[in-house]
């Protein structure tokens, strides 16, 4: 029976202990403020602080506030929870090992975060976790003020000599986000040292990552940051408008990026890019430099095959049920970005047009936006040429220069739906134009164009067969000048263009045979024939005999469908 008391009052003294350990008990609470104030900075004396000691000693306190030393950080929590040294609180000392916070408000300086990191001898806590805050981040110097919504959050930092490890997962305007650090060493961090680093961040706009050095001071041979990087941005239209900015233009799809970057405050060099934009990749260098007024991007891309419907969108609609569309096809060049741009693919295709072994630049500063094609093969031919763009004060004013040499100028006309006619030949096109839309470019565009086809052939239009008829009877083009073609040795001709129209200047062919000339106009704001063709009898060397058979005809009506009849005499 005695046995069975002892172990009966054993039992007993336990429960009441246990009982007395899971109690919260009152504390004081300027000894708590007096406390935490020595490890983590000023602390403002709690609404309630409770000591609880089972399972394992444990604060709680209610409407905790405090700021770190140098005020980097303020904080307050609706509710609080610090785990204690056990050691040190049997001598009546708090020292706090986690500290967990529940219904939190930040407010992060990083202006002040800089200096206080360089005093900083260890950590104040091992371990942080939070749940549903709010953190705004501040900068004055980076004239920066946002704020995210944590759902939680967690830091551990054992030792000053411990690496720090973070995660947390909440929203940024209304996004959620979902992140993870590792810092290996923190303390040469905040010394402004080169470390170690690893982040993750994964959202439904974008996914990136990042590992290499750090070191806040640019002690990376002048870098911040040397390492590589990789982003994932499903649509680039949505992650422009998430971070507050207008989309890029006909925005391409998607973004993917893995590259090796040095990067310092301002300026970011990749290397070995491998990059897909739109769903076309691009291997190469880049560099990005920004200023108080700018950003700067340059670098050398190359791509084997690019569809530009993907990355620009297509041609944009030049005629429209009102005639020359006056919606804005030429885009506006951005005053905060410049590009210095070299692209280079082996196969480039727009809207089913080809050019091959491409090599273009893309340039653009202070209001002027340029596109030069070096060098490209087109219908097997060479082409050149440069599109410049200029924003004068809401004035856009633009120039357009091509040179198309010994091209299959049949294989040409053939993209655009006219199949009867064949030759090699050179072309080129200098203009000039005011206005974005095609209707006002169309109105104000001035400049000249030349010409130059050998060995061409004209099918189901047959002049020589018509001189031949047209001595002795009125001719019908329909039955008398469909049976045959029309062939020329060499042809010329220049335009020049200009109060809408594009007039004819020495455009003439010589073939034995029968040669051709051309006089008048093309309409172009009325897209519409007003030319005057004269056929005439030729030698053997193409040279038109002065006393040979010749006929006029007339040339008008639509693009599309226009009609040529022969030019009756007049009457006697």
């Amino acid at each position: 029976m005695r046995h069975w008391g002892i172990a009966t009052g054993v039992a007993l003294g336990a429960a009441f202990g246990l009982s007395l350990g899971l109690v919260n008990w009152p504390i004081n609470r300027d000894h708590v403020r007096r406390d935490l104030t020595a490890v983590i900075g000023p602390v403002e004396t709690p609404a309630v602080a409770t000591l609880r000691l089972l399972p394992r000693p444990t604060l709680r306190l209610q409407d905790l506030r405090f700021r770190t030393t140098g005020g980097a950080i303020k904080a307050q929590a609706a509710d609080a929870q610090v785990t204690l040294s056990l050691t040190r609180l049997l001598f009546g000392a708090i020292q706090p090992l986690g500290l967990t916070l529940s219904g939190a408000e930040f407010t992060i300086d990083l202006d002040t975060a800089e200096r206080e990191l360089k005093t900083m001898k260890r950590p104040p806590i091992a371990r942080l976790f939070v749940e549903s805050a709010v953190v705004a981040v501040v900068s004055a110097r980076r004239a920066l003020n946002t704020h995210f919504d944590i759902a939680t959050a967690r830091i551990d930092w054992d030792s000053a000599s411990s690496a720090l490890r973070a995660g947390g997962a909440g929203r940024w305007r209304g996004q959620p986000l979902a992140t993870t650090l590792v810092l290996d060493e923190p303390m040469a961090a905040a010394r402004g040292d080169p470390t170690p680093v690893r982040v993750a961040l994964d959202g439904p706009l974008g996914q990136w990552r990042v590992a290499g050095d750090w070191s806040p001071q640019g002690r990376l041979d002048g870098a911040v940051y040397r390492g590589q990087v990789s982003a994932l941005i499903p649509s680039l239209a949505r992650f422009a408008r998430w971070i507050g900015q207008p989309p890029p233009g006909p925005a391409p799809a998607g973004l993917e990026l893995a590259a090796h970057v040095s990067a310092s405050a301002t300026e970011a060099k990749f290397s070995d890019v491998v990059m897909t934009l739109g769903g076309q990749r691009f291997e190469g260098d880049l560099a990005a430099m920004k200023s108080p007024a700018r950003v700067s991007v340059s670098g050398t891309m190359a791509a084997d095959t690019l569809d530009l419907d993907a990355l620009i969108g297509p041609p944009p609609t030049a005629i429209d049920a009102g005639g020359w569309s006056k919606t804005p096809a030429l885009p506006a060049p951005s005053r905060g970005l410049d590009l210095d741009l070299r692209i280079s693919a082996s196969r480039a295709v727009w809207r089913g047009h080809a050019i091959e072994d491409a090599a273009a630049a893309v340039s653009q500063r202070n209001g002027r936006f340029d596109v030069k094609l070096l060098e490209a093969d087109y219908a097997r031919g060479s082409l050149s040429g440069e599109l410049s763009i200029q924003d004068d004060h809401g004035a856009c004013a633009s120039a357009l220069s091509l040179s198309l040499e010994k091209a299959d100028l049949g294989a040409l006309l053939g993209e655009f739906g006219e199949h009867n006619f064949s030759g090699e030949g050179s072309l080129k096109l200098s203009v000039k134009a005011h206005g974005r839309s095609p209707a006002d470019i169309i109105a104000s565009a001035a400049g000249d164009g030349a010409l130059e086809i050998a060995d061409g052939a004209l099918r189901n239009l047959n002049f020589e067969e018509a001189l031949r008829r047209g001595q002795h009877r009125l001719i019908d083009v329909a039955r008398d000048m469909n049976a045959g073609a029309t062939r020329f040795g060499a042809a010329h001709g220049r335009v020049e263009i200009g109060n809408g129209e594009a007039r004819f200047v020495d455009v003439a062919t010589q073939s034995p045979g029968v040669s051709l000339a051309v006089t008048g106009d093309v309409d172009l704001v009325g897209r519409a024939w007003r030319a005057h063709v004269t056929a005439r009898q030729s030698s053997s060397d193409g040279t038109p005999t002065p006393d040979g058979a010749h006929m006029d005809f007339a040339l008008y009506g639509p693009w599309k469908g226009p009609v040529i009849a022969p030019v009756l005499p007049p009457a006697d």
